[in-house]
């Protein structure tokens, strides 16, 4: 769908560079956007630790902005994790049309589904949902649900499963070994005949 963002909404965009934040917390509810290309990443700071803690990643076809729907300020910041393209979409009475509401409901239940699920389990079980899940969002965006890119550092995977770098890393590698994944720089392929009771 968002393919058709510029027909459905309007023909706004905006070019986000890497590093560069889309909106900042606390910042005064603008409208929201949809991602045309890249990939974002969601993070508030976090005082006692004197680091951010990442809440999520968005990929083309995702939402951001839905945050403020409530108080009408962002609860977090958005950060561009490559070049990225979004399309504006205005408030919610001028996105609220169509198959885009039903994306606002599906979307917002799966954030938090995500949410839930992202710190459950042990290391190995963190990780491996973590790929399960991103595969089945470029399934979903009609691309391969085997080969994945990673826009995404495995530091910023440690730290939104809340696990260490070094954990990440050996984790990995023992999917690796166990040919659940090969993983050459931001390429991962998913093994097509492992299942979730295998790891």
């Amino acid at each position: 769908m968002w393919r058709h963002c510029r027909q459905e909404v309007g023909t706004v965009t905006r070019t986000i560079q890497k590093g560069e934040s889309l909106f900042a917390c606390a910042q005064t509810f603008q409208g929201l956007f949809m991602v045309l290309s890249g990939s974002f990443k969601s993070h508030v700071a976090l005082e006692e630790r004197d680091a951010d803690m990442i809440l999520g990643f968005s990929l083309p076809g995702e939402l951001l902005g839905l945050d403020a729907l409530g108080e009408g300020r962002h609860q977090m910041t958005v950060t561009a994790l490559e070049h990225a393209e979004v399309c504006c979409l205005g408030s919610v009475r001028d996105a609220d049309k169509g198959p885009l509401l039903e994306q606002f409901s599906v979307q917002m239940v799966r954030e938090r589904l995500q949410a839930r699920h992202a710190l459950r389990g042990n290391a190995v079980e963190r990780l491996w949902w973590f790929l399960q899940d991103l595969s089945a969002r470029y399934a979903g965006l009609g691309m391969s649900r085997h080969t994945l890119r990673l826009p995404m550092t495995q530091t910023e995977i440690a730290n939104y499963l809340d696990l260490t770098h070094e954990t990440v890393c050996r984790v990995m590698r023992r999917f690796r070994d166990r040919c659940m994944v090969m993983y050459e720089h931001n390429r991962l392929r998913l093994s097509q005949t492992v299942r979730s009771d295998g790891i």
